[in-house]
């Protein structure tokens, strides 16, 4: 018995070792993030069902360190001052793509922008979880209170619907994804989850492997584009009428999924792969032409981007955040089309 208790005792050991080590390493991994925020980065309007950045904050967010402002916007530093003397002001509205989740602030594509161009008077709006209807609100606020040269809106493909709704609106489109989703209405598997993705690296590697979380929530989210879509899109139009009742251009970016960029469609014909993987680009972009807005669809780019480069555009495991190469990517994007 004894002799039984020491073999388990050993392997146990051995099994805590090995998970130890790995979880060590992949600490190390810089594109790997925790799929998190502090608590208090973000607090609730006090008359609105939208949320904010809490203003002045200290915290982090999918592993970095961020900062915001007296009004809630990221900065890069608790001591940053904006530019007093400026050629332009330019603010940007956004989610958690263009908020920079996972990339140092100076790393993203707002403060490449920002760092490299000292004279322009640079606002991030992005708040991780925006979407459509909560640009509405910030811009309805913001646009009162300050004047711009320019307003940037990055598009993720979520921003349709809010995210408390995308995950219940989705068609399940495999087995995988209702699998997964359906993993969800368990209580204690969510708080597993929960728990593990903020504070293990190795959880995340193997969810990763196992579970594909890019395609996931691409079926998830693209599928919500086959229903009540000009509904949804009826919210971007009054964010698009709010700039020109201040007499301020907007444009608008497209930011592809992970997923759609992967070379597996590429044996794809256009027609099949316009129904299954980029109807959602070809979706917006039919709204905002119709509505003679200035618009601009990263998809092309970043698939050349990462053809040529053959780095990880996005962080690791991850739908459609960017990677600090990614963010990169972006920044050299906006200041070839947008910003000259």
């Amino acid at each position: 018995m004894v002799k039984y208790l020491k073999l388990i005792f050993w392997n146990l050991f051995i099994v805590i070792f090995v998970l130890f080590i790995a979880e060590t390493i992949l600490r190390n991994v810089e594109n790997l993030k925790f799929n998190s925020s502090s608590n208090g980065l973000l607090v609730k309007h006090t008359q609105k069902e939208s949320y904010f950045n809490a203003k002045n904050f200290t915290g982090y967010s999918f592993g970095e360190k961020v900062f915001t402002d007296n009004y809630g916007y990221r900065v890069p530093s608790r001591d940053y001052k904006y530019p007093k003397i400026f050629d332009d002001k330019i603010i940007f509205l956004g989610d958690s793509v263009t908020f920079g989740a996972g990339v140092k602030e100076e790393d993203t594509f707002v403060g490449i922008l920002r760092k490299n161009n000292p004279r322009k008077h640079i606002i991030n709006t992005a708040v991780n979880g925006y979407n459509f209807a909560d640009y509405l609100g910030i811009s309805k606020i913001i646009l009162n209170e300050h004047e711009f040269d320019l307003g940037i809106l990055v598009i993720c493909l979520n921003d349709i619907i809010s995210f408390s709704n995308t995950r219940s609106d989705a068609k399940k489109e495999s087995e995988l994804v209702k699998l997964i989703e359906n993993s969800r209405k368990s209580k204690i598997l969510l708080n597993i989850n929960n728990f593990l993705r903020e504070r293990s690296k190795l959880y995340l590697f193997i969810k990763g492997i196992v579970t594909d979380p890019s395609y996931r929530y691409f079926k998830i989210d693209a599928g919500n584009y086959k229903k009540n879509i000009d509904s949804r899109l009826h919210i971007l139009s009054k964010v698009i009428n709010e700039f020109k009742s201040a007499n301020i251009p907007l444009v608008i970016l497209i930011s592809p999924y992970e997923y759609q960029l992967r070379n597996e469609h590429n044996f794809l014909s256009k027609d099949e792969f316009d129904n299954e993987i980029y109807f959602p680009q070809i979706l917006l972009k039919q709204y905002l032409s119709k509505n003679n807005v200035i618009f601009y669809d990263t998809y092309d780019y970043f698939k050349k981007s990462m053809k040529d480069s053959k780095k990880n555009i996005f962080i690791s495991f991850d739908p459609m955040h960017l990677s600090k190469f990614g963010n990169e990517m972006m920044y050299k994007y906006i200041m070839s089309e947008i910003i000259r």
